[in-house]
């Protein structure tokens, strides 16, 4: 996903996700693609509205057993990716430009 625009005649081309270290974590294991972008001083995951993220959504509520030290890595990811943005947002006081793509 590569898209600034996340809205199109009030429908969404992307859906916003705040749980970056449960759902996003889940999906970056399961190598979904997101962008990562601020919305004021908040991280949101951006994810295209496809077959593979309700696919994903629906074993991450299942609660489907995975690999721990997998999981820990992929929300390690995450969290390394939020920083990242964080840094990049408030040095250069981009408050909605910076992405981090996935």
């Amino acid at each position: 996903m590569k898209n600034k625009s996340y809205w199109h005649n009030d429908t969404p081309k992307a859906i916003p996700i705040l749980d970056l270290t449960g759902l996003t974590s889940y999906h970056r294991l399961n190598k979904n693609s997101y962008d990562l972008v601020m919305q004021g001083t908040r991280g949101v995951a951006m994810f295209e509205p496809n077959k593979r993220f309700y696919e994903i959504m629906e074993r991450f509520n299942r609660n489907e057993p995975v690999n721990v030290i997998d999981f820990l890595q992929a929300q390690r990811e995450v969290k390394a990716e939020l920083m990242s943005l964080k840094r990049g947002h408030s040095e250069n006081g981009h408050e909605y430009e910076t992405t981090f793509n996935r």
